[in-house]
């Protein structure tokens, strides 16, 4: 089975530049169909249960559209969609194996919604297998079965910044893949309520300084995590020391999005023509990175993941990286997104790579040499 996973936000964040549009899922669909995939799944778990799976119709999207399409054009295979929110899961403990392993103990762990996650009903729910945690642990995640039946996962994120990782791309576009509800959630805000903050932001009053930008040492772990599940867990959880299934990053950088800034807290579309792909999920945000202007060594969910030698899942060296298509030193990647307000463009801007960093290799000498990554 072979999964696509875009990122569509939710109804209510709906945004054609903030999301991947379905144009750039139709060739995908199409390329795992001659390549001999049975069954095709669009993936995806907005940020909001959106139980009315609004999020993939006309209104948004339009998947239900498409997928009825290449239904009657690939009759004999099997396509649809799947809204990850409304997927069985199962529970999965990276225990010893997570980022968060002697770093954080529970108690020290805030949700998005300010939630101590050791007081999270949402772990106090039985999965598809009946298992039931009885309250968090670092590394516990409620995962959507349908991304760990696939054999081919196929993730799709769109060229965008983010205000607490200064981009979103390949690496964040795994949250989707966690439920944003166990059924057992007591407080309504109790929604995909995995670690966004620390207990260094709880001031003396007990309120929750939301650590944006460069001081969150949070999501980065939890991005971690979830590529490990993507590439080293089984279909049935299980983490093996061998990668489980094949993967590759397609990035929607048509019209990708810049800001939000003062002047537009919705943020912009920046046109940029431009579609990245690669099989390394950590080189593709890289390079991605590289396209709009941005110096990726001071982005944690870049610069920290590279470093996992355990259940590694990529690397971001440029002198590694082989680029083949439109040299990144066209006039088309010669300008600069403009960062999300957290994220001033005097922190990233400064430090940005030269562009010959990311110089790209001839088809020609990619073919000649084999030991090229």
């Amino acid at each position: 089975m072979v999964v696509l996973k875009p990122n569509f936000v939710s109804p209510s964040g709906f945004a054609r530049e903030g999301c991947t549009r379905t144009p750039v899922l139709r060739p995908l669909v199409d390329f795992s169909v001659e390549a001999g995939a049975s069954k095709v799944i669009i993936a995806e778990g907005p940020s909001s249960p959106d139980p009315e799976d609004s999020v993939f119709g006309p209104e948004y999207s339009n998947v239900t559209g498409l997928v009825q399409a290449l239904q009657q054009i690939h009759p004999s295979v099997h396509i649809a969609y799947m809204n990850l929110n409304q997927d069985s899961f199962t529970w999965i403990d990276l225990g010893g194996n997570s980022t968060f392993y002697g770093a954080y103990a529970a108690d020290q762990l805030f949700s998005l919604y300010n939630i101590r996650m050791d007081e999270d009903s949402y772990y106090y729910a039985p999965d598809s297998k009946g298992y039931n945690p009885q309250g968090y642990g670092p590394g516990l995640y409620a995962i959507a079965n349908t991304i760990l039946e696939a054999d081919v996962l196929i993730n799709v994120p769109k060229l965008k910044v983010h205000h607490l990782t200064g981009v979103t791309l390949s690496l964040k576009n795994t949250i989707g893949i966690t439920v944003s509800s166990t059924g057992n959630s007591t407080n309504e805000e109790s929604i995909r309520d995995i670690p966004h903050w620390n207990n260094t932001a709880v001031r003396p009053q007990e309120n929750l300084t939301r650590q944006d930008s460069f001081e969150n040492d949070i999501v980065w772990r939890v991005v971690a995590d979830l590529n490990k599940v993507v590439f080293y867990t089984n279909k049935s959880g299980e983490l093996k020391s061998t990668r489980q299934r094949r993967y590759l990053s397609v990035v929607d950088g048509v019209v990708g999005m810049e800001g939000p800034t003062v002047y537009n807290p919705s943020g912009v579309p920046r046109p940029t023509g431009a579609i990245i792909a690669g099989e390394d999920p950590v080189a593709v945000d890289a390079v991605c990175s590289r396209v709009m202007g941005f110096n990726y060594t001071i982005l944690n969910t870049i610069t920290n993941v590279k470093n996992i030698s355990e259940h590694a899942f990529g690397k971001a060296d440029p002198t590694s990286i082989a680029v083949v298509g439109t040299s990144l030193c066209n006039e088309t990647f010669g300008q600069s997104y403009v960062p999300h307000i957290n994220y001033e463009d005097s922190q990233i801007g400064p430090g940005r790579l030269r562009l010959q960093d990311f110089s790209p290799l001839r088809a020609e000498l990619v073919k000649t040499s084999p030991e090229i990554p």
